[in-house]
């Protein structure tokens, strides 16, 4: 595996402990580890291992379900939801922190997609959180993630005065393609 340029990769303490058992878990906050000496410290074996792990765990690591949602883990977060035996109220709360954050950053819109099918499977009710979303989605540009929560507005419950205010903002910030996409879901431009 070679890499152009160093990524930084940040795993929690539990599955470094899986990947790098030598390790002291008083040793272990958090390692940050460039992506050469990543490559270079980490077989294949132990990553093989690793995503085993990840997905067949019965009770998952307290951190898994962000990881899964950081890295774009499609089929890892649609398990972790699925077969999740949390109280409701804490995986809605799960839910709706990552909606929030997958959306305010353009890189995961198909997380967002994911996330909100899994909580309408699930009959979940996320609050404020997909309003929340379309908001920071539109201050950011990210085309996707707007589509995608606006495609599941009357699930969630994003008023029109939601989808108004993310045209302000949208317009505000200069980006067409989220104004178009909320222009198309009825927006209205004149705010009356």
């Amino acid at each position: 595996m070679r890499l152009e340029a160093p990524t930084l990769i940040t795993f929690p303490p539990e599955i470094l402990l899986q990947i790098t058992p030598h390790l002291h878990p008083l040793d272990v906050s958090t390692l940050r580890l460039t992506s050469h000496n990543f490559a270079s410290t980490i077989s294949q074996t132990h990553l093989s291992h690793l995503h085993y792990t990840f997905l067949t765990r019965t009770k998952p690591w307290p951190h898994t379900f962000f990881l899964a949602t950081q890295l774009s883990k499609i089929g890892a977060i649609r398990t972790l939801i699925t077969h999740c035996t949390e109280p409701t109220t804490l995986l809605q709360t799960k839910i709706s922190s990552a909606l929030i954050s997958a959306a305010s950053y353009g890189n995961r819109p198909n997380v967002v997609k994911v996330l909100l099918d899994c909580a309408k499977f699930k009959n979940l009710n996320l609050g404020t959180a997909p309003s929340e979303a379309l908001l920071k989605a539109s201050e950011y540009g990210h085309a996707p993630a707007v589509f995608s929560l606006l495609s599941s507005s009357l699930t969630f419950n994003i008023t029109s005065s939601t989808i108004d205010a993310a045209l302000c903002v949208a317009a505000k910030k200069g980006h067409a393609s989220v104004l178009k996409i909320l222009l198309m879901y009825g927006a209205n431009p004149d705010g009356s």
